[in-house]
């Protein structure tokens, strides 16, 4: 089992709901918390956690994405569009994951990718497992978010 205790951790959408509470898990459990925020101004939920730096930038941005993960042990990768066009969410969902993915290329010793179960689609009726294909349909979250699985895929394949 990996300790996160005196590790320096990003986590992107830190203003969400899964990232804020993640945020709050992270910090609790003693790991210095580096927290990914495009918009600041919705970091209430975390602004008064111990150990925690709220970080200005966009995971779209493969520059600030260098930047923002150098000295990061580990990444926990939450943020996402929900909604919008699928080149929007492409954009963000695949895009922004690939960007974050190559920044911790150079020295992250682990990514958690947060995806959906939504990428199985509503057809499936019996138990789903990692074997299990993806199966989006037309939705431009599922579609999105099934990309960016493929770029995780393939990056920590190399």
């Amino acid at each position: 089992m990996m300790t996160l205790q005196g590790k320096t951790v990003l986590v992107t959408g830190a203003t969400g709901f899964l990232g804020g509470a993640l945020c709050h898990r992270l910090a609790a459990d003693g790991a210095h918390v580096k927290a990914l925020a495009r918009r600041p101004e919705r970091d209430r939920y975390i602004r008064e956690i111990a150990n925690l730096d709220i970080i200005v930038g966009d995971i779209t941005d493969e520059r600030r994405m260098h930047e923002i993960i150098a000295g990061c042990d580990v990444v926990f990768h939450a943020a996402a569009a929900l909604g919008g066009p699928l080149d929007h969410q492409r954009h963000v969902n695949v895009e922004g994951t690939r960007s974050v993915m190559t920044a911790a290329s150079s020295g992250v010793q682990r990514v958690v990718h947060i995806s959906t179960i939504s990428v199985y689609g509503y057809k499936y009726a019996g138990d789903i497992t990692e074997d299990t294909p993806p199966n989006p349909g037309r939705d431009a979250y599922h579609i999105s978010k099934t990309e960016a699985e493929a770029v995780v895929r393939e990056m920590g394949a190399a």
